[in-house]
């Protein structure tokens, strides 16, 4: 590499090092884009071009006037440059312009000291194109693998709108020790200093030990919250970081994060204490174990474990809804291995129970095999499975699950058809007051059959598409066969074409039922769909037995109906709503509908829903950009049975090419008779450089666009 483009690529290493949190959204610079002769990558002739060349004897040589050197990646301009033969030296004066790749450099004068690859550039402008990064530098020395810029700054503002910058008395960059140190850097937002550090050192490529930005919070119950994350960059594949929290109303918390990457696993170990909660007077604590391997090419290994010291710590502690409303614990290991055709599962599981339900049985083991074969259009499939169950020193069962399939598929352009037949035996062995032996086994059948019609419009494309299936299986008592993760799912228009109305393997309902849907959908002639129509109804020939607690009856001659309808009514408007109606019943058993409009990167959804009389809610769902620079985001949730706000989020943003800030406000309830409990965050983001505050944006993102 030529000492000319050593440097710059050291500076560019300074700019990369903290562009991890780049933004597409970038300044718009103007780039020096010269022209330049085509020149081939294998072609290493220098190309030196200029208006006048004088020759002082045989040791110095000038050039003036539109100096121009080239090379297959590289181009230099100058006004003026000489050269000493003897002392191997270059000289170029003047408006001084140079490209290479990703590269820009402006500079007043440049020495190059060839025979030691050592030279100094005065008065220089450098700019990262890819990065969207420049800086000023009043002098750049560089030697061998060491590079020091003097009064130099740093920012991926526009010229003349340096919203932030980095301005450091000197920045040594040392490739051999892969090390940066400045000194007296400061960081200037609007032209007021904020930051000040006298001394800090940075890689120039992975990762160094030292302190992450801080994220502060606020929260009406335990006041203000602070944390400053520090990273330890112990070997290329393991490292650590210990985060120090003081919360007000509580005292301070200690949390630590290992993680360890190997070639064939990885793992990460984290634990939190929190000694003498100012509130509860005890201390508290949550550990947390995870581990990935592939031991074989077809064999992954997986682990999770983790343990709390108290049934209110996430509550307490932890600002992510989704966490604060955790009842349980799960610890597993699990492994799964594949082969041509098969599919073989292994699983441990245990439970920590917080909400104080009863505890669900843990799973030691539970071993499952899943086959699939095909012959001549005939598919077989099976699940067997063997599980230990044990929920208490008397609350042991073992079961065996058995369950071949054998279904012929045939699907043409018109339409299919899929009649199959299974069987679904389990046996037990339960060891409570006694040893018990239980056994059940039972058959079904199954078909399922649809035609495909379509016409043409002069809106596009319109289809019909009937459905209709039967599901048939002998009603046998299984009340003495145990009940360990069996429940009644959810009704949708298609679980009523379902063979089992249970999940899990301990019940199979008798049935005997007729189900048949009518489905329309239109599609504009760009290949949109512009709505999208179905109603299912399943029709019952014998009563339902009921084998799961609290299960609603079904009688003979009674039918479910499911309903769907989704409509796109213009290119940013749209709605959706469905239904579901027990003919037994006078009221809707559950319905929802929502409307939404989507333009761009602005959405708004707002939703009713409503089941079995026990859930009716209000929500609305938002993201409004107010202008090209303001954005709002936000999510309420009403419950109509309690007349409460279970939850209200806003969000609030500013985004410019070189800079952001984003700010959070949050209510929420997990409890109908407690006070709304609130906390604010905020999140500062230099394009370029680091992220300041919490973490608004991914907040905003999971709990916005994931209620959607």
């Amino acid at each position: 590499m030529t000492s000319s483009n050593r440097f710059l690529l050291y500076i560019s290493l300074l700019a990369v090092s903290n562009s991890i949190f780049a933004n597409e959204d970038q300044c718009v610079v103007p780039i020096y884009e010269p022209q330049r002769k085509q020149i081939s990558e294998d072609d290493k002739r220098i190309y030196i071009s200029s208006d006048d060349f004088q020759a002082e004897g045989s040791n110095h040589f000038t050039a003036t006037g539109n100096i121009s050197v080239q090379t297959a990646t590289q181009f230099f301009e100058a006004d003026k440059a000489t050269y000493q033969k003897e002392e191997n030296t270059v000289h170029a004066e003047h408006n001084i312009k140079y490209r290479e790749g990703n590269i820009e450099l402006h500079a007043d004068e440049l020495k190059l000291e060839l025979n030691d690859n050592s030279g100094i550039a005065n008065n220089t402008r450098y700019q990262l194109i890819e990065e969207s990064a420049r800086g000023k530098a009043q002098q750049i020395g560089f030697e061998q693998d060491v590079i020091e810029l003097k009064n130099t700054t740093y920012t991926t503002c526009s010229d003349g709108e340096k919203q932030w910058q980095l301005k450091a008395e000197s920045i040594t960059l040392n490739q051999a020790e892969n090390e940066g140190v400045a000194h007296n850097t400061r960081l200037e937002i609007m032209g007021t200093p904020i930051l000040y550090l006298p001394y800090i050192s940075f890689p120039l490529s992975g990762r160094k030990t030292g302190f992450l930005p801080p994220s502060p919070a606020y929260s009406s119950t335990d006041g203000f919250d602070i944390s400053i994350p520090y990273y330890l960059n112990l070997a290329p594949n393991y490292d650590m970081t210990l985060t120090p929290r003081y919360i007000e109303k509580r005292g301070g918390q200690l949390s630590s994060e290992f993680r360890y990457l190997h070639d064939s696993f990885n793992t990460n170990l984290g634990y939190e204490i929190l000694p003498g909660d100012n509130k509860t007077n005890s201390d508290r604590s949550f550990a947390t174990a995870s581990f990935e391997a592939k031991p074989l090419s077809n064999t992954q290994v997986s682990a999770s474990v983790a343990h709390v010291s108290d049934a209110e710590y996430f509550h307490d502690l932890s600002t992510a809804l989704n966490t604060i409303n955790t009842t349980q614990i799960s610890r597993q290991i699990s492994s799964k291995t594949t082969g041509n055709g098969w599919q073989l599962n292994t699983l441990m599981q245990d439970f920590q129970i917080l909400d104080g339900s009863q505890e669900p049985y843990r799973r030691l083991p539970k071993i499952s095999l899943n086959t699939n074969q095909q012959l001549k259009g005939l598919v077989f499939d099976s699940y067997s499975e063997y599980s230990y169950f044990n929920r208490a020193s008397d609350d042991k069962i073992q079961r065996a699950v058995f369950k071949p399939k054998l279904s012929l598929p045939i699907e043409k352009m018109a339409g299919f058809i899929t009649p199959s037949f299974a069987i679904h035996a389990t046996a037990y062995r339960t060891e409570n007051v006694q040893t018990q032996h239980h056994k059940f086994a039972n058959w079904l059948f199954r078909t399922d059959a649809g035609l495909f019609f379509e016409r043409e419009t002069s809106g596009g494309l319109q289809t019909l598409e009937p459905r209709i299936g039967y599901v048939y299986i002998p009603n046998k008592v299984q009340s003495s066969t145990p009940l360990i993760d069996s429940n009644v799912l959810e009704i949708n228009g298609e679980q009523l074409f379902a063979s089992n109305r249970y999940g899990g393997y301990d019940r199979l309902g008798g049935d005997n039922r007729i189900t048949w849907a009518l489905t329309s959908r239109m599609f504009n002639t760009q290949g949109n769909e512009k709505y999208h129509a179905e109603f299912a109804q399943a029709h019952y020939l014998q009563d339902l037995t009921a084998h799961v607690p609290g299960e609603k009856n079904i009688a003979a001659e009674d039918f479910i109906s499911a309903a769907r309808l989704s409509s796109q009514l213009t290119e940013t408007l749209s709605t959706s709503t469905q239904a579901v109606k027990y003919s037994t019943e006078d009221h809707v058993h559950k319905a929802s509908f929502a409307l939404r409009y989507l333009n761009n990167q602005e959405l708004f959804e707002a939703a009713y829903r409503i089941k079995n009389q026990r859930i009716e809610q209000l929500s609305a769902v938002g993201i409004l950009n107010m202008s090209k620079s303001w954005r709002f985001a936000g999510r309420w949730l009403y419950s109509l049975k309690s007349e409460q706000t279970q939850e209200a989020l806003l969000g609030l943003e500013y985004n410019d090419c070189c800079w952001s800030v984003r700010f959070l406000a949050r209510g929420y309830n997990t409890n109908t008779d407690t006070e709304m409990k609130t906390s604010l965050g905020l999140q500062i983001e230099l394009k370029g450089l680091a992220k300041f505050g919490n973490d608004v944006e991914n907040r905003l993102s999971d709990e916005v666009l994931g209620n959607l």
